[in-house]
């Protein structure tokens, strides 16, 4: 299968391929990602950026939501915990100036803070929670993710790259539902001729900011 791409390359090599990392977009250690010790109580790490507060749940091994672009703490806060129905008690968060403990969430949020300030930061590599996804969403996903830093995908390139070409319009809700920002590359999903939508923080100024810092 090949991938129809509408930036720099119209067609991308197939998915084995693609699977590669350019050397010069950072990897994060996979070691560190899986360290992690599976505790009972959710983590929350609040942190700010160039490209707003940011926020990362974690599991203990995996991430379950990441947020961006926020204008405070208290957004993240509200923004995470709402979504998923926690209790103050369930969670334990940290600032930014309370680096988490957990080596592998610790690592995504470096990572985070070295893509907003305009580093290449390959984020395949980060675990998330994908498991009460359709089988069609994950799909989507998993080859949202493929789409290497600086490129950009049609929302219909990505129906036939997911194995579902006529869904075109079901993978702009995939992407509009993605709760993986950054992490999962939705904003480097376009329409034809134009950016298409975007669900994050200030939209498609948002999103025309990270596809120009990427240099697409």
């Amino acid at each position: 299968m090949r991938y129809e791409f509408v930036s720099k390359r119209v067609v991308q090599p197939p998915h084995s391929e693609l699977s590669i990392p350019s050397p010069k977009v950072r990897t994060l250690d996979v070691p560190a990602l899986t360290s992690a010790v599976e505790t009972n109580q959710l983590t929350l790490s609040v942190f700010s950026s160039d490209l707003g507060w940011m926020g990362v749940l974690w599991d203990g091994t995996r991430a379950l939501r990441s947020v961006f672009g926020l204008k405070d703490m208290g957004q993240v806060h509200q923004n995470v915990v709402a979504s998923h129905a926690m209790t103050a008690d369930s969670v334990t968060v940290h600032v930014e100036t309370d680096q988490p403990q957990q080596p592998s969430l610790r690592a995504v949020v470096t990572a985070m803070q070295d893509y907003a300030r305009g580093q290449t930061v390959d984020f395949r590599s980060v675990p998330l929670d994908l498991d009460q996804m359709t089988v069609f969403q994950r799909a989507v996903l998993q080859r949202c993710r493929e789409i290497p830093y600086g490129e950009t995908i049609s929302y219909a390139g990505l129906a036939v790259a997911a194995g579902s070409p006529a869904a075109a319009r079901a993978v702009g809700n995939v992407m509009r539902t993605n709760r993986y920002p950054l992490l999962i590359p939705c904003h480097r999903v376009v329409g034809s001729g134009s950016l298409g939508g975007y669900s994050a923080p200030d939209g498609l100024d948002m999103k025309q900011r990270l596809l120009q810092m990427e240099q697409v």
